[in-house]
């Protein structure tokens, strides 16, 4: 029993770390700054999407989540488990982006 809450929590961090570091990058790094200006200049929505690191994680969580498919509790009903999963995963990415871009931020100051 207390193995398989180790191996669900790691699966957690695993899972949100990939979509934080997915996510950020994504939004923040230099190099798909292009791509980042040309979809704002086609689509507003899109636009913010692919400048929100927040917003960004729901897209990724939902494709890191609808893959593995973890189950981090059960309560019987298996799309209510992926769905707790799910918003999981967005809750730890968020914090864990939060704190890289505050780190970012204090070492390389904007110009």
């Amino acid at each position: 029993m207390q193995m398989l809450v180790v191996r669900q929590l790691f699966e957690l961090l695993v899972l949100a770390l990939a979509t934080s570091t997915i996510s950020v990058t994504i939004t923040k790094a230099g190099i798909f700054k292009p791509l980042r200006e040309r979809i704002a200049r086609l689509n507003d929505w899109a636009g913010e999407l692919f400048s929100c690191p927040y917003c960004m994680a729901h897209w990724v969580a939902a494709g890191m989540v609808g893959v593995s498919q973890p189950v981090l509790i059960s309560t019987g009903v298996y799309v209510l488990d992926v769905i707790i999963s799910y918003f999981a995963v967005i809750a730890v990415a968020a914090v864990w982006s939060g704190l890289v871009i505050r780190a970012f931020i204090i070492v390389v100051p904007r110009r």
